[in-house]
């Protein structure tokens, strides 16, 4: 049965019940009788223990990722499409950022607030409901984002999520827990001023340098928040390092999630036409090598026991998984990319390059070789391969790297132990790009 701790001021749970979670206690509602059945309805709101055992993600977070994957799905394919029909690189990373850090954001007050304080009771779920709109609408406004550079639905998706953050999260967690009070009360107004400004540079002309600049500006203060609101703090955030290291590596499984997809992309055209595309299984192949290296590397990596061990750098972890997870769904764009571009060489029997043209005022259509489009720009698809293969190339670059950073704030780097696997990925990946035409990831006339 649980209790609460009153010199800790954790939730924690005595010898009687199983180990471990608010779903063994709700189990035991059904045998208790009406008033422990109350305890589904409502349950305190205060801080879990951090050293609680056998503590797991529950059905509920599992629920929420879903909503990530089809906002994760939404930014990748999105990315795919734009340079596909012929956008620049440069816009496109623009663009991707902005919509991957919106999600990101998301995905991350969540996690980090129910390390600590879930308690998965009616007002915990319709909370998290919430946020699950909220996500939604943000994936849906992300191909608006894309074609428009408009992020009005977008940010509207964010304000809501957040809505639901502030008044059934932090609010509630701050009238409920005594303890870490004014801490919940700091993140609920500065979240609250936060979202004032995301909505208010929505009435101001949207130019490009606007949007950039205030966008960038309110995503960084975004992240800084937990910062200013542990500032000066007597006890750290709650949170639970092998709850935190498994839904970190959740998330990373779902864009994992997008690699494969684009894989299963490449057999569908290899396939195409009941004719074996030897260009294509080579695509699918080689990004499902690369695909298996970065998940094993991620996952040799113990966060759980190092975490334990350094929890006062648990946010600094958590936040340089951006650098993980952003990559990783780059790269599942980047294999698209090729994938794709490979398909546009093969609809065109009269010349050996299919044609994407980017028209002059900046709409883009594909076409196959000698169509016509007028006042527009060709480019080759192999110019569009190209451009996939530099955007696979720099970010399992970048995973590595930052993977490498990670490792060394929580441990002693071991070279002897780690290096070699370490460099067996961008060896992966050099032969990769070395086994396509040129062996070239250049720009290809897409900057």
């Amino acid at each position: 049965m649980s209790q609460l701790d009153t010199e800790s001021g954790f939730m924690s749970v005595s010898a009687e019940s199983p180990p471990g979670t608010t779903r063994n206690r709700r189990a035991k509602t059904y045998i208790g009788g009406s008033a422990r059945i109350l305890d589904t309805v409502h349950t305190p709101m205060v801080a879990r223990d951090p050293a609680e055992a056998h503590r797991a993600s529950t059905p509920l977070e599992l629920l929420f990722d879903l909503t990530m994957v089809v906002a994760v799905a939404t930014v990748s394919a999105e990315f795919d499409h734009y340079i596909i029909e012929g956008g620049s690189i440069g816009p496109a990373v623009v663009r991707f950022c902005f919509s991957f850090m919106s999600i990101w954001i998301a995905w991350l007050g969540f996690v980090w607030f129910g390390t600590g304080y879930d308690v998965d009771d009616a007002l915990f779920r319709l909370g998290t409901l919430g946020q699950m709109v909220g996500v939604l609408v943000i994936a849906n406004g992300i191909p608006t984002s894309f074609k428009k550079f408009d992020y009005a639905q977008l940010t509207y998706g964010f304000v809501i999520m957040r809505v639901f953050y502030i008044f059934l999260f932090r609010l509630r967690a701050a009238y409920q827990h005594r303890a870490t009070r004014a801490k919940n009360l700091k993140y609920a107004g500065l979240t609250f001023l936060l979202q004032l400004g995301w909505v208010g540079r929505l009435y101001l002309p949207q130019t490009d340098a606007w949007i950039v600049t205030t966008f960038t500006l309110l995503g960084v203060c975004e992240l800084i928040v937990p910062f200013v609101a542990e500032n000066g703090s007597s006890t750290n955030a709650p949170f639970h390092p092998h709850h935190v290291a498994e839904r970190y590596g959740l998330f990373t499984i779902i864009v994992l999630g997008e690699v494969i997809l684009s894989v299963s992309n490449a057999a569908r055209l290899a396939l195409d036409g009941n004719a074996l595309n030897g260009e294509t299984i080579k695509i699918g192949l080689g990004g499902m090598i690369i695909l298996f290296c970065l998940w094993w590397l991620y996952f040799l990596i113990p966060f759980g026991h190092l975490l334990a061990k350094n929890t006062g750098r648990g946010f600094l972890w958590g936040y340089l998984h951006l650098a993980i997870h952003g990559p990783i769904a780059a790269f599942a764009a980047g294999l698209a990319i090729v994938v794709q571009a490979s398909s546009l060489k093969d609809a065109t029997n009269s010349t050996k390059d299919g044609i994407v043209r980017r028209a002059s005022g900046g709409t883009s259509t594909a076409s196959a070789s000698g169509s016509g489009v007028i006042e527009s720009i060709p480019i080759k698809a192999s110019d569009i391969s190209k451009t996939g293969l530099m955007v696979v190339a720099i970010s399992v670059s970048l995973f590595i790297f930052n993977l490498n950073v990670l490792l060394l704030m929580l441990t002693k780097f071991r070279w002897k132990v780690f290096g070699p696997k370490v460099v067996g990925v961008p060896l992966v990946a050099v032969l990769y790009c070395a086994c396509w035409e040129h062996g070239g990831c250049v720009w290809g006339g897409i900057a």
